[in-house]
């Protein structure tokens, strides 16, 4: 069984770029990172298992809200269309962020993980 890494960036060279690394196992499930904006980190896992039951957990006494936001939406959209296991680690910070940067980075996170569905074989 043959291990693949896929790389998707949305918003590249912007302010708001976002980068999605996802390993497939041919089956076996994904291991997934979500990271973008000002100071990319280890923020959050989220793990869903092959029946869907989830568990999210802060990594970093810096954990931000995007950081949940990030991994737990990712992880799911994975599961819902494949319905294998996801490990899903995001590291999402803005600093000064309005309401108008993370409903932005929201959307290119998600965009990514589309993309990365409609692609993957």
């Amino acid at each position: 069984m043959a291990l693949t890494s896929t790389e998707i960036v949305i918003g590249k060279d912007t302010r708001y770029n976002i980068s999605l690394r996802v390993d497939a196992t041919a089956g076996k499930g994904f291991s997934c990172f979500v990271c973008g904006g000002d100071r990319p980190h280890v923020g959050a896992v989220a793990l869903i298992s092959r029946k869907g039951e989830e568990q999210i957990m802060k990594l970093d006494k810096g954990c931000t809200e995007l950081d949940e936001e990030a991994a737990l939406p990712v992880a799911r959209m994975l599961n819902d269309s494949f319905r294998e296991a996801v490990s899903c680690t995001a590291g999402v910070e803005f600093k000064d962020a309005s309401e108008k940067d993370i409903k932005q980075m929201r959307m290119n996170f998600t965009a990514a993980a589309r993309h990365f569905i409609g692609t993957y074989e």
